[in-house]
């Protein structure tokens, strides 16, 4: 899974897109995923804060953990 097919399943699932950030930019109050210099990351942007942050080998490692993790946020 890569950050296109990520969106693509958040979408599917209803996820308020304000709750998440999966392109890069600053987001808060939301479950954001990052790379930076080829190392994935997620974790919860909280008043500008990392909360609970993990880190990942690659992309798609990050993404189903992200999936997961947001999916228990949520309730879906």
């Amino acid at each position: 899974m890569d950050k296109g097919k990520l969106k693509i399943m958040l979408d599917n699932l209803g996820v308020d897109s304000n709750s998440y950030s999966i392109d890069g930019e600053y987001s808060n109050e939301s479950l954001c995923l990052e790379n930076k210099h080829g190392a994935w990351s997620i974790y919860y942007s909280e008043r500008g804060l990392r909360t609970k942050e993990e880190f990942f080998k690659n992309e798609e490692e990050a993404c189903i953990a992200f999936l997961i993790r947001i999916k228990k946020m949520v309730e879906l």
